[in-house]
């Protein structure tokens, strides 16, 4: 199977009450943070202006086009459609997906919360749920700069799953702790340029893998198993030559 490598940018949701903070280390994420602010500031702008959101079409009637995260570095995430919606009642998000009005920048918007390895961010209109993790991690394929998705994530050595290379990274989001205890494992199906991989619960041969399409959470094969790509499926890595 063909490893999926990515860089990575880390995003937080300060904006709100609901913190999800993490300094990303500046050997990892210092040249990425200053590509992204620069690039994204004068695309928003410029984007804004001719009555889109962000890179996406405009926002509909019962919509508003906002950022709730901020990117590392600072400044604010790309913005996306949010619902609109009363602060404090239940809401459906844009994508279908049920939510909690939340108090934002510009208005109440609704917002969702992803459990681990599920969608993030403002194009997801979603937070990291408390028990998954507070690192929404926004992947980018160096192949195609233009294509990235975020996801709540924990990161980890594949040799040493308890820990992980970003060593500045809250403590909730490095590592999968004790399998026993937390059902995590890790896998690098999909990996971060440093070596990096995610956690996610303990897979066995023959369960689903890749990116469910419905719940938006991406599955992943642990420990010695790949996903083989042909089948969906989670199938024992062949031993090295």
């Amino acid at each position: 199977m063909q490893k999926l490598m990515f860089a990575a940018a880390f995003l937080s949701l300060s904006t709100l009450g609901l913190v999800m903070a993490c300094d990303a280390p500046a050997d990892d994420g210092g040249t990425e943070g200053e590509g992204e602010g620069e690039g994204e500031g004068e695309g928003e702008g410029e984007g804004e202006g001719e009555a889109g959101c962000g890179d996406g079409p405009a926002c509909g009637a019962d919509e508003l086009c906002t950022s709730l995260f901020e990117q590392q570095g600072g400044g604010a995430a790309p913005p996306s459609c949010y619902k609109t919606c009363t602060a404090g009642a239940a809401c459906t998000t844009k994508l279908g997906i049920t939510g909690t009005c939340q108090n934002g920048p510009d208005g109440a918007v609704c917002l969702s919360e992803s459990p681990l390895n599920g969608v993030c961010g403002n194009a997801a209109n979603a937070t990291c749920a408390a028990n998954a993790s507070p690192l929404c991690v926004t992947l980018t394929d160096p192949a195609n700069p233009a294509a990235s998705v975020s996801l709540c994530a924990r990161l980890c050595t594949p040799a040493t799953p308890a820990t992980c290379a970003q060593a500045t990274l809250p403590a909730a989001a490095c590592g999968c702790g004790d399998p026993a205890t937390t059902g995590l494992s890790c896998s690098d199906d999909v990996g971060l340029q440093n070596g990096d991989g995610f956690c996610a619960p303990t897979s066995a041969v023959a369960d689903a893998c890749g990116a469910d399409q419905t719940t938006g959470i991406l599955e992943l094969c642990t420990g010695t198993q790949n996903c083989d790509q042909a089948t969906g499926q989670c199938i024992e890595a062949p031993p090295a030559p």
